[in-house]
């Protein structure tokens, strides 16, 4: 015997859309395993985030901050934001630029004069190098620097489901325990809907023994599964199969 849930953050009983708790008026009893058929997510977040990706961290003589502003960009308007943020920022002059090269879908950043570096490696906290494709280390002093890696406006290649009661308190990322019930790759632009419909490949949990659920509990993460995800608002939806008695 089995029945399907759907569960929306509208209809949450605390939190927020992207964190939130639903409790139930009659427990759900006698559940030996449950399956995620279906998932519907927004993509509401920006790609620039204040406090989570707004940082470029960079040194001549003296360490420099620059500050992004939060929205949503294309590749050619964030080059254009990061030569106007390191501008800001650096009082000596005006003279730092950033390129996009839409061959190689990476970055450059460049000085006219100065050698610089970033310091991606030594400065982590809401840094932006993830968006702009650099590594997790400092550069070496140059007036330029191409960035490791592709761009990326997604910020993350996949968002987080994490759930302290569904998971049974025993999902691990990197041998730390996460709670996370499942990984939805973040494929899609601004303004679209992340989809999962299960088709026969259900991500199922195991209970034994049986469990009782008076109340769930959902978070939004990104990869680095501790990130909430902004949602800026918008709601989004899980359906749960949830299997009584023997599995069917």
């Amino acid at each position: 015997m089995s029945n399907f849930i759907l569960i929306t953050s509208k209809e949450k009983s605390s939190g927020t859309n992207q964190n939130f708790k639903i409790k139930f008026s009659n427990p759900i009893e006698n559940i030996k395993g449950v399956k995620i058929s279906k998932i519907s997510i927004p993509n509401s977040w920006y790609s620039v985030m204040t406090g989570i990706n707004d940082k470029i961290y960079f040194t001549e003589t003296t360490n420099w901050v620059a500050t992004l502003t939060q929205g949503v960009y294309t590749f050619a308007d964030l080059a254009t934001m990061i030569s106007t943020a390191m501008n800001t920022a650096y009082t000596t002059d005006n003279n730092f630029s950033c390129t996009f090269s839409s061959l190689t879908y990476k970055y450059t950043v460049s000085h006219s004069a100065t050698n610089f570096s970033l310091t991606f490696g030594t400065n982590t906290t809401a840094s932006a190098r993830g968006l702009m494709g650099y590594s997790a280390t400092d550069t070496g002093a140059a007036t330029s620097h191409i960035a490791n890696n592709l761009a990326n406006l997604n910020y993350s290649d996949n968002i987080l489901i994490k759930s302290r009661n569904l998971s049974g308190r025993n999902a691990y990322i990197n041998g730390v325990k996460k709670n996370i019930i499942f990984p939805l790759k973040c494929n899609g632009n601004f303004g679209d809907w992340l989809m999962y419909e299960s088709q026969g490949d259900d991500y199922e949990i195991h209970y034994s023994p049986p469990r009782q659920f008076d109340t769930l509990d959902f978070t939004l993460l990104f990869e680095d599964a501790t990130t909430e995800i902004p949602l800026n608002g918008l709601d989004w939806s899980i359906t749960l199969k949830f299997i009584k008695g023997n599995a069917d």
